[in-house]
């Protein structure tokens, strides 16, 4: 999450909007979210029901990035924490 802050600009700059979804609190997220200062809101994902749809649960929610283009197509999809000039790169075709 922290990358994504720090290269924001970037990300903006394609008109991307961007989310975080986790299982957690609202209060765990409201207080992750004031520490590392997220220019982003993060959606509670309580019984995993995103983190299903977009295959990103085992027994566990696995971080997965995905990108979804203005007319609903994924356009990047990678688990872990791709650097986020390769998302922008994807969102700008």
């Amino acid at each position: 999450m922290s990358e994504l802050r720090a290269e924001w600009k970037q990300l903006s700059s394609t008109n991307a909007v961007v989310y975080g979804v986790n299982p957690g609190s609202q209060a765990s997220h409201a207080k992750f979210a004031r520490k590392l200062a997220l220019p982003f809101p993060l959606l509670i994902d309580p019984r995993g029901r995103v983190a299903r749809r977009y295959r990103a649960w085992a027994l566990l929610t696995k971080r997965t990035v995905y990108a979804i283009s203005p007319d609903g197509v994924i356009c990047f999809a990678q688990r872990g924490s791709p650097p986020p000039k390769d998302i922008a790169a994807a969102i700008a075709g």
